[in-house]
């Protein structure tokens, strides 16, 4: 089944819960991009905000992330360290975490971040167990999740982006074409794992 998620930059934790405010009510999932500067050019919340108050009392249960009884949140962690920084944000709450294939050193660091998390977290991702996914620049080869046959059979979905340049919303970024084949070839490979896309979609 078929599912529109919109995607949101926080400029700080203010944005992030107007923002969600506008579809709190219309959808059951929202993408957060997590910039920190280094990965991508662009920072948001909470790299953006240094020493960031709301993010700590999130991370101490003191408060929810904005609209938390409504909606579900689809973490994206464009950071060139996701490894120190996922267990902040499954904590926070995320239903799901996604992890660029890029910001890992090798294959072999992927796979054994993979395993270390399902260990950690569990392998179903049902309410109670967080889901990971991993997502490809457009200039990675899909042939690299064949490298990592046995660490795809440890995420529970990837995601193909769809723009050259990724960190930034709001701007005139073309869409890439090639990722439509893209799709069909990763799902044609990993039937039943989702597939998703990112970046320029609009109703054309």
């Amino acid at each position: 089944m078929s599912e529109i998620i919109p995607a949101i930059i926080p400029k700080n934790f203010s944005d992030l819960a107007e923002k969600v405010s506008l579809v709190a009510n219309f959808v059951k999932t929202v993408h957060v991009d997590i910039n920190d500067g280094k990965f991508v050019k662009s920072k948001s919340w909470p790299h953006s905000s240094p020493n960031d108050f709301d993010f700590e009392k999130i991370l101490k249960e003191e408060e929810g992330m904005p609209y938390w009884e409504k909606v579900e949140y689809e973490i994206h962690l464009m950071v060139s360290d996701p490894a120190s920084e996922i267990d902040n944000w499954i904590r926070a709450g995320s239903k799901r975490v996604l992890v660029h294939y890029e910001s890992f050193p090798s294959s072999r660091e992927f796979k054994k971040f993979t395993e270390e998390f399902k260990e950690k977290y569990g392998m179903n991702g049902s309410s109670l167990f967080p889901e990971l996914g991993v997502v490809l620049k457009t200039e990675t080869p899909i042939e690299v999740l064949a490298v990592l046959e046995q660490s795809v059979k440890l995420i529970d979905s990837i995601q193909l982006m769809s723009i050259a340049t990724i960190g930034f919303q709001g701007i005139n970024i073309p869409f890439e074409t090639s990722v439509i084949d893209r799709v069909s070839a990763v799902k044609n490979k990993y039937e039943g794992i989702p597939v998703s896309v990112d970046g320029s979609i609009n109703m054309e």
